[in-house]
């Protein structure tokens, strides 16, 4: 699919960014050179001209009469001394830029040297007072100078602004060139494990960039948490396809015999069966249960849950459950720890299997103690129980493990950490499981539950009284 469409790529976008902005600055360098040296070299060209103009003004004062005279044209210049109208225009032989320009009073004071630019021609005016033929006329000394062309310089500033651009085009086309080819390499892998190709190796090595080598870190992470992810699915099945085959074998035997008339003991066989379609209905309801756990389907409403009476409740069924096999059952809440945040008929669910897990191991006796510590409360299940196998415990709550026969002889799914933790987690608390807890073996599952604001206020390690 990726490859029918064409895409703009980071490349690309590096470059023609680069081109864009090389070409923009290349026109503003140049325009910013042209009205910079313009305006340069009008104010050198009105600082020459009006010197020029105080100098001619000095002269003519002195020697008036000698440029009315036949020399005074040719020496001054046909358009160096013209007239000043009253009014402040021109009159004479005017430059033809100069013919409409009419004179402010104040431009009109001998020694007020104005300024004219038109395009590339700048003129400087200066009035004088001079006498013809004993009339006394007003008159302006007239230089003139051309502008020099500030296009040389913005053509040459453009030019190399174009070259530096250029050069950087390249550097960065390089350097483009390394980033997305780990970019394309990165997809490549990540394409095929989207696939299902969860063999690929991701580089080790890691990468002179922080992002580029935070995207490789990501997708190593990623792909061994889909090769984790595919082995537990894999044992998973193993383990369940192992669980319904047991039950199913013994009842697929049991119900043979009864056809064949082999069966000494019906009640017996009956007895089997009937254990053994509860193990298979148990097991499809934890896993119902997983299902809709892993899919977010529990719906999850918390509030304040008082433990003191769940826990008694708790104590009754063990007591009753383990009657036949002598089990007590004791329960201890500290008041700091009377109440928790959490979702009563889940939180019920959740104890309730762990429980049913420490009644099958128990051999006299099963705890139930909830206290404060740390900030939070900590409620544990503990059992006198052979315990847990050290290789097992990082399993418990995790992944299914294989279930062991209780001493109640009853066998349960494998499933039931794993649901009762993902239970606690979706009200904000943790699960973990220590063993052995004494010398002789036993187990405590440990809950971390968030302390209730309604909780009764009491004197620290204060409890309520203890039942057995």
């Amino acid at each position: 699919m990726w490859g029918h469409v064409r895409r703009s790529t980071i490349r690309g976008a590096l470059r023609l960014g680069i081109v864009t902005t090389a070409v923009v600055t290349a026109l503003a360098a140049g325009l910013g050179t042209l009205l910079i040296f313009r305006s340069v070299a009008i104010h050198q060209t009105e600082t020459f001209l009006g010197h020029e103009a105080t100098v001619a003004s000095a002269i003519a004062t002195r020697a008036g009469r000698f440029f009315f005279g036949p020399h005074g044209a040719h020496t001054f210049g046909p358009r160096r001394l013209v007239a000043l109208t009253p009014t402040g225009g021109l009159a004479g032989d005017v430059p033809q830029a100069l013919s409409h320009l009419t004179l402010s009073l104040r431009a009109l004071t001998p020694g007020h040297i104005s300024y004219i630019v038109r395009g590339d021609d700048v003129w400087a005016l200066d009035p004088v007072l001079l006498s013809n033929h004993d009339a006394v006329g007003t008159y302006a000394v007239l230089v003139h100078r051309s502008l020099p062309s500030a296009l040389d310089p913005a053509l040459y500033v453009v030019a190399f602004t174009l070259l530096a651009a250029l050069v950087a085009v390249l550097v960065a086309d390089a350097y483009t060139r390394r980033v997305a080819a780990s970019v394309e390499r990165f997809a490549s892998l990540a394409k095929r494990v989207s696939e299902g190709e969860l063999t690929v190796t991701v580089p080790e090595r890691p990468l002179p960039h922080a992002e580029l080598d935070d995207l490789r870190r990501a997708l190593s992470e990623m792909v061994a948490s889909l090769r984790d992810a595919r082995e537990r699915q894999r044992s998973f099945l193993f383990a369940i396809s192992h669980d319904l085959r047991t039950p199913l074998t013994s009842i697929r035997g049991f119900a043979e015999a009864i056809e064949d008339g082999a069966v000494d003991d019906p009640r017996r066989a009956g007895a089997v069966i009937q254990r053994e379609a509860q193990r298979i209905e148990r097991l499809l309801a934890d896993l119902m249960d997983l299902s809709r756990l892993e899919a977010d389907g529990f719906d999850v409403h918390l509030g304040a849950v008082a433990l003191a009476p769940l826990l008694e409740h708790l104590a009754e069924t063990v007591r009753i459950r383990g009657r036949a096999r002598g089990l007590t059952c004791t329960v201890r809440v500290g008041e700091d720890a009377s109440e928790v945040v959490g979702d009563p008929q889940r939180l019920a669910q959740a104890l309730l299997n762990l429980v049913d897990n420490a009644i099958k191991f128990a051999r006299h006796r099963v705890e139930l103690d909830a206290h404060r510590a740390d900030g939070v409360v900590v409620l544990e299940v503990r059992d006198d129980g052979p315990g847990v196998a050290p290789e097992l415990l990082e399993d418990l709550g995790r992944r299914q493990v294989t279930p062991r026969p209780g001493l109640d002889e009853a066998i349960g799914s494998g499933l039931g950490l794993l649901i009762v933790s993902r239970l606690i987690e979706s009200m904000g608390g943790r699960l973990r499981v220590r063993s052995p807890i004494g010398t002789g073996g036993g187990t405590a599952v440990v809950l971390e539950l968030t302390a209730s604001a309604r909780r009764l206020a009491s004197r620290p390690g204060s409890t309520l009284p203890t039942s057995t």
